[in-house]
């Protein structure tokens, strides 16, 4: 049984029906449909955009968490921060390439 939601109303009725029973509208979005999201700064960070609906980049997140880890290791031993961007950003191309 595949479902689709309301857009007026969001209730979720099944995918035979031609109007919502609650508000009458016959305007619906399907339950599994992928909607492009805004261009956020949390979808930019995380997301990469491919064939049409965003994945969760691994590169881009292992690059964020090497970047965490060593601006707080560098700032430990006053060694300047410039060293873990390299470091990420390394890390990016080598995650990305592969």
């Amino acid at each position: 049984m595949s479902e689709k939601i309301c857009i007026k109303c969001g209730n979720k009725v099944d995918s035979s029906v031609n109007f919502c029973p609650r508000c009458k509208s016959q305007s619906f979005k399907n339950v599994n449909e992928l909607v492009k999201p805004k261009g956020n700064i949390i979808h930019k960070l995380f997301y990469t955009y491919k064939d049409s609906y965003f994945v969760l980049s691994k590169s881009k997140l292992l690059a964020i968490i090497t970047f965490i880890i060593f601006a707080v290791s560098f700032l430990q031993f006053s060694v300047p921060i410039i060293f873990a961007i390299i470091i990420a950003f390394l890390i990016y191309v080598i995650g990305f390439s592969l």
